[in-house]
């Protein structure tokens, strides 16, 4: 049963399992089954030490584990597990199993496991005189593992983030995507999957100075391909960092990479004007090995360092008047495009258009758009007009209008300002 790949510090490895069978005719005395001799040689058959490679060597009989060795010798011999004398009756059968632990400290290498015949040490349960082991038509002894090859398990996990994060959020609720946390696993292939099972998330202003991330979220979450995995619980205003705890972990296999999205839920009574989302390496949540001597690092991605930062958000008003913006203003005509925000109350459909101050007609951006309610921020102007030209230096008008459902509008204007 051993593996092609046995990674360092692999513990409860199922190794070998065979059946053992009483042959005798009813009336037979049984038989006892008192010890078991493994032998580990590498690829070139060459004896090895067993307590260089291996922890613990473990038993089972018929499923149930019944002997345990640790303390394995450190020079090249076998290594023989007393067994609590199962008995064997006539005709009857038995599973064996031979289970190891790897030790944390093993070398890179070859390994296989041999029980030969005389290695299993079964004497008549009433004379004790010893019985012969054959192995069954088709069987071969002695009972072998197969050869496995020990290799280094994952040691490193990267993460990087971009921030998605809009220039500004609602008071409202709604849970808005802030980012986007990419962890890679670098191992070779065949070096076992990094498990991270919790995020840590921590807040600061749009200056970097660290603030409680209750300030502005109710709560995060983190999705990954399109479903919840990890979520904080409901955050207070003086919450300094937020837990997001997974329901299962996550796995990042070798050479594979996890997107994770974040989530921020907004206050409806924020106690900061901005707020960034971050993460240190001790914010990853990785499920760390038994051994110290395994454990696992994260690293920040080429080109970003710990904490990892989204860029910074502010926070909109909640009508239309008091949030229609613009940004960057001014911007630079066929070189630079500026963007809309503006909060809608309720769903309606939206137009915007760019005049002149005369009010001739310079751009149509939106023309009677269905929008739902909440925080508009996708609409860009990029300084051309109806032509597809840039327009000339100056102050434009953004007129925006908006029809609601229950039949009432509202019309607002913004000065923009065009550079070249």
């Amino acid at each position: 049963l051993l593996p092609g790949t046995i990674l360092v510090g692999q513990a409860n490895l199922a190794a070998l399992r065979a059946t053992l069978r009483h042959p005798g005719a009813y009336g037979t005395a049984r038989i006892r089954v008192d010890s078991l001799t493994v032998e580990c040689r590498d690829e070139q058959r060459r004896p090895l030490a067993p307590g260089v490679y291996l922890d613990r060597l473990r038993v089972l009989w018929n499923g149930a584990e019944i002997a345990s060795l640790s303390g394995l010798p450190a020079a090249a011999s076998a290594v023989t597990v007393p067994l609590p004398a199962p008995l064997l009756a006539a005709g009857d059968t038995a599973g064996l199993a031979l289970g190891v632990d790897v030790s944390a400290a093993a070398p890179v290498g070859y390994l296989e496991l041999t029980v030969a015949a005389a290695g299993l040490h079964a004497p008549d349960a009433n004379s004790g005189a010893g019985v012969t082991v054959v192995p069954e038509a088709g069987a071969d002894l002695p009972l072998t593992t197969g050869l496995g090859r020990i290799q280094s398990p994952a040691r490193d996990l990267v993460a990087g983030l971009q921030s998605l994060m809009p220039v500004m959020l609602a008071a409202d609720g709604r849970p808005v995507a802030a980012g986007t946390l990419t962890l890679s696993n670098p191992g070779a292939a065949g070096s076992g999957a990094i498990q991270v099972d919790r995020l840590v998330l921590i807040g600061a202003d749009r200056s970097r100075q660290a603030i409680p991330v209750g300030r502005a979220a109710a709560r995060l979450e983190a999705w990954v391909g399109g479903a919840l995995w990890a979520q904080s619980a409901t955050l207070a205003p003086d919450s300094t960092a937020a837990l997001l705890a997974a329901s299962a972990p996550l796995s990042v296999n070798p050479q594979q990479s996890v997107a994770v999205e974040l989530r921020l839920a907004p206050r409806t009574d924020p106690a900061t004007t901005s707020i960034r989302l971050g993460c240190d390496a001790a914010g990853v949540g990785v499920v760390q090995p038994a051994s110290a001597l395994l454990a696992i690092q994260v690293s920040p991605a080429p080109a970003q360092t710990f904490p990892l930062w989204t860029e910074p958000a502010g926070f909109s008003a909640l009508s239309l008047g008091a949030s229609y913006s613009n940004f960057p203003n001014p911007f630079a005509a066929g070189r630079q495009t500026t963007t809309f925000a503006f909060y809608l109350p309720r769903d309606g459909r939206v137009s915007l258009r760019i005049l002149t101050p005369r009010g001739g007609g310079v751009a149509t951006l939106l023309a009677d758009a269905p929008r739902m309610a909440g925080l508009q921020q996708a609409d860009r102007w990029d300084g051309r007009n109806g032509r597809g030209e840039p327009v000339f230096n100056g102050v434009y008008v953004a007129e925006l209008s908006v029809r609601y459902a229950d039949g009432s509008a509202e019309r607002v204007l913004r000065k923009v300002a065009v550079v070249r």
